[in-house]
């Protein structure tokens, strides 16, 4: 990688690669999954997966707190399940599985 340069890369396409990046990957294919959308709908449409709060996280106030910041003296909410996010910023087990269940139906198909 050239000096400066990050070392995360965000693509739009394959063509966004860098030419070394594009030859080791060679045979391959990649896939793009738009993550928001089923975010967003949960956060629209709640009750259609049993979730009653999308605002804020399950940790803490819900709304600073992320990751190392929700210990056990920061609380949590009672029931888990019912909100899309854990922590500010970290979406629950619930919502990683309508995340799931949208890729399987999205990207199947295009292998």
């Amino acid at each position: 990688m050239p000096s400066g340069a990050s070392n995360t890369w965000y693509c739009h396409s394959p063509s966004d690669l860098p030419y070394t990046d594009l030859q080791r990957l060679r045979g391959s294919k990649i896939l793009y999954l738009d993550i928001y959308t089923p975010i967003l709908d949960m956060i629209k449409h709640p009750h259609k997966y049993g979730l009653e709060e999308t605002l804020k996280g399950c940790c803490g106030t819900g709304f600073l707190e992320a990751g190392p910041l929700c210990k056990s003296f920061s609380g949590t909410c009672d029931d888990v399940s019912k909100y899309l996010f854990f922590d500010s910023v970290h979406p629950t087990q619930k919502a990683y599985s309508v995340i799931a269940t949208y890729a399987l139906q999205k990207l199947l198909p295009l292998l």
